[in-house]
């Protein structure tokens, strides 16, 4: 029972204010699930670059400090200073120099690594010594994720790409041919699963 004078909000008018409270209330909740979204995404594409650009670095670092330094693998062959391959687990194999050594431990400062695709992941390979012996096993670090393929170009002295190194060029394994070691320019393109390909032209010091 109201007081003399005093008037209270009919049915219709609450229904109404909380219809307009719940309309309100779900447009701002609707706005702040997109600002959060595109928070989230916009995070996501910082730690991608974050990741594409580290990735990117590792292997430039390793290319560039390409050495004309040949190894013995684990079954007793020759591999080439740098050596790729359209198949298997090692995409590109290659001697590298400037293994930071701080112990001082009695190694080499040279190290032989490799680069593959396994399970959309970019992999790098590297081992402790560069002759291998039976049996060794490399250390193996997932560099990206998301990654479908690692495609690779080479450019010899004279301005010739190849699609795989060492070329294969008339003469070679004829002692008066040229002995083609070191690429003057790796070119490598990832391609990865949902962002399209990345391109980096990396120069080598002292290629052909």
């Amino acid at each position: 029972m109201s007081l003399p004078g005093q008037k209270g909000f009919t049915l219709l008018e609450m229904l109404v204010a909380l219809t307009v409270f719940a309309l309100v209330s779900a447009m701002v909740y609707g706005g702040q699930v997109a600002i959060l979204k595109m928070k989230a995404g916009a995070e996501q594409q910082a730690l991608l670059l974050k990741q594409l650009q580290g990735a990117m670095v590792m292997l430039e670092r390793d290319i560039s400090q390409h050495v004309a330094r040949p190894v013995r693998d684990e079954f007793g062959d020759t591999s080439p200073a740098m050596a790729s391959a359209d198949y298997g687990d090692y995409r590109l194999s290659l001697t590298r120099a400037g293994w930071l050594n701080p112990l001082g431990q009695p190694r080499s400062t040279l190290q032989r690594v490799a680069y593959g695709v396994v399970d959309e992941k970019l992999l790098r390979y590297s081992w402790l010594t560069l002759d291998r012996a039976q049996g060794s096993e490399p250390d193996r670090v997932a560099v990206l994720e998301g990654v479908r393929s690692l495609k690779l170009r080479f450019l010899d002295g004279g301005g010739e790409w190849h699609e795989q190194w060492p070329p294969l060029v008339a003469g070679v394994g004829d002692e008066s041919a040229p002995q083609v070691v070191i690429p003057a320019a790796v070119e490598l393109t990832l391609e990865l699963v949902e962002h399209g390909s990345f391109r980096r032209l990396i120069p080598l010091a002292g290629g052909v």
